[in-house]
């Protein structure tokens, strides 16, 4: 585990990049990293916190959890629209 106030991001994000696509286990301690993180609220970028959240849901094939994490951008007032639209529309395509 890393240490620092923002550890658990890191952690997701690290699991994620690991392979958690591939690997159910990477995939649900990147969900419980970040779960743990959002609940602290020890979070540097939020809009990174979410993001990261829904793509490890959708890695352990949770689309309605990954759909609600990626809406979940909605509420961090610093996103670019952009972002925010990109997101959104990925969410739409999630389990079809």
């Amino acid at each position: 585990m890393l240490g620092g106030k923002y550890a658990n991001v890191a952690e997701g994000n690290g699991f994620l990049d690991l392979g958690a696509d591939c690997d159910q286990s990477l995939a649900q301690r990147s969900a419980d990293s970040l779960s743990a993180a959002l609940e602290k609220h020890s979070i540097n970028r939020l809009d990174d916190a979410y993001v990261y959240m829904g793509r490890s849901q959708v890695a352990l094939k949770d689309a309605a959890a990954a759909r609600a994490a990626f809406m979940q951008l909605k509420t961090v007032p610093t996103i670019s629209p952009r972002v925010l639209r990109i997101w959104g529309l990925y969410a739409d395509t999630i389990d079809r």
